[in-house]
């Protein structure tokens, strides 16, 4: 059953305000991703710490930006993009489209400038304008917010600015993602940033959504416990689902109409567990870029999706797209269901209650629990041809800043009014995480050429042979990523 999404977003309110909570720093851990090593025990008592609406607020507005005054004298800062939400809106009375708008006014009023709305049809068109644009060496946009996959491989091209060159913008500021400097940078070299003003990054991060009407009925152990104590993991997640199934329509078929342990969708999402299982397809250590997708995990747990879904009734994924997985979850009719943040607008009034959990992990050895943003999650970068850098710097600064002052607390105040997340463990559950959330520098510029997609496509071909797979593309593959790797590395050297 395939997943559909929706635009609306305010879920990601409460797991932005969660993630506001928890610790990025890494500089104390081994882990491949460079995240601290956080005991899920642990962020019950860091989201506790912070108590009144008031503390969250007064805390943001009190970090300071660093920037200095400036009169640009009404120049415009453009902005292209198609649509992601969070960049432009309305003053219209809505909590999250106010605080948009004022952050907008903020940075306009501010540093005398006038921001420009270059918003495109679609993806295609957004994608168009910059090749045309910049292979013209005009100057006719100054920032970025495109999907990370898109933007990753006109990255690999040298069509972007290296935000490391860009006077102001300060990657240890909390409007930027850790994951911009410990996954996405090398040696000061960062043509992609991820910051607060894309928001959708947030909103696409993946998760697990699961019926707790059902889960009781099917009488399920704890599943907030059991992630506290490190034991959600794959394999638990078939035992609970296995058996589960029940020709509800009474067609005498297994479909859409029927009632299911666990669904996944096997066009996208089955990609995931790279990230979940902690097997990264690149990983930017002290020696280097290291290519690292090729595992003997990889080709377990490949091999091990295919057997199971296949093998029990319990157990179903979309390998055609005919039909569609979320309805199905809010129509009550499957107990787990993987989805994003984004999809909770969906859920509002599902009739059944409903609960967020990480996603699992691969067993009980692993550290912690993880995630990743989908590839069309929005990702900020300057291009080549923009030529006020202190302008661009400041502006872009300001942004972000003021998104995280702003436009964050707004998400978080319309979550916890419009009751997203149905209880405190829910919350408990956003944070943990938002706190396991990675960005893999081989995915991001993957271009489809890479190993990004290989779980996808041996699922829906239902092809356990794995290592015959990778023998027959593995040059392929890796050019890909050797091309990465010579982007980055030769980088100080050509430019």
């Amino acid at each position: 059953m395939k997943h559909i999404t929706t635009a609306s977003t305010l879920l990601l309110c409460a797991a932005l305000a969660a993630s506001a909570f928890v610790s990025c720093s890494s500089a104390d851990t081994g882990d491949v991703y460079g995240n601290t090593d956080t005991a899920a025990g642990d962020t019950a008592a860091v989201t506790e710490a912070v108590t009144e609406e008031e503390d969250f607020f007064s805390a943001r507005q009190k970090v300071s930006d660093g920037l200095p005054e400036k009169d640009f004298g009404g120049k415009s800062f453009r902005i292209l993009h198609h649509g992601h939400v969070g960049s432009f809106a309305e003053q219209d009375g809505d909590v999250v489209n106010d605080a948009i708008y004022m952050r907008n006014l903020t940075v306009s009023e501010r540093f005398n400038v006038t921001l420009e709305n270059l918003e495109q049809a679609d993806y295609a068109t957004c994608e168009s304008f910059i090749i045309q644009s910049i292979n013209a060496g005009d100057d006719t946009f100054d920032m970025l917010n495109l999907d990370s996959i898109a933007t990753g491989t006109l990255a690999l091209q040298d069509y972007f600015h290296n935000w490391y060159d860009i006077p102001y913008v300060d990657f240890t500021k909390p409007w930027w993602a850790e994951t911009t400097r410990t996954n996405l940078s090398y040696d000061e070299v960062c043509p992609m940033a991820i910051g607060d003003f894309a928001l959708m990054s947030v909103g696409q991060t993946v998760c697990v959504y699961f019926n707790t009407d059902a889960a009781e009925n099917y009488d399920f152990p704890d599943m907030y416990e059991l992630v506290r104590e490190g034991k959600w993991t794959y394999e638990k997640m078939i035992a609970l689902s296995k058996d589960i199934y029940e020709d509800t329509n009474l067609d005498g078929k297994e479909d859409s109409g029927d009632f299911y342990g666990v669904c996944i969708d096997a066009k996208n999402r089955v990609n995931m567990f790279y990230w979940a299982f902690d097997n990264p397809l690149m990983s930017v250590t002290e020696d280097g870029l290291e290519i690292t997708y090729r595992t003997e995990k990889m080709v377990d747990f490949i091999t091990a999706l295919i057997t199971d879904f296949e093998s029990y009734t319990g157990c179903c994924y979309n390998t055609d797209f005919t039909d569609t997985e979320l309805p199905s979850f809010y129509n009550g009719n499957v107990i787990f269901h993987f989805g994003m943040f984004r999809d909770a607008s969906w859920l509002r009034d599902m009739e059944d209650d409903f609960g967020i959990l990480p996603l699992p992990k691969w067993n009980e050895e692993q550290s912690n629990y993880y995630t990743y943003s989908s590839g069309s999650a929005p990702i900020l970068a300057v291009p080549n041809t923009a030529a006020d850098l202190e302008l661009i710097g400041i502006v872009a600064e300001a942004l972000n800043a003021e998104s995280y002052k702003q436009v964050v607390p707004a998400y978080y105040e319309t979550a916890l009014k419009d009751k997203y997340a149905r209880d405190e463990e829910t919350l408990e559950m956003i944070d943990l995480v938002m706190n396991g959330r990675v960005i893999d520098m081989g995915f991001v510029y993957d271009g489809f050429e890479g190993a990004g997609y290989i779980p996808a496509r041996l699922v829906q071909k239902k092809d356990t042979n794995v290592e015959s797979y990778i023998e027959k593309n593995q040059k392929t593959i890796n050019a890909r990523y050797e091309e990465i790797i010579a982007y980055f590395t030769e980088y100080h050297d050509t430019h």
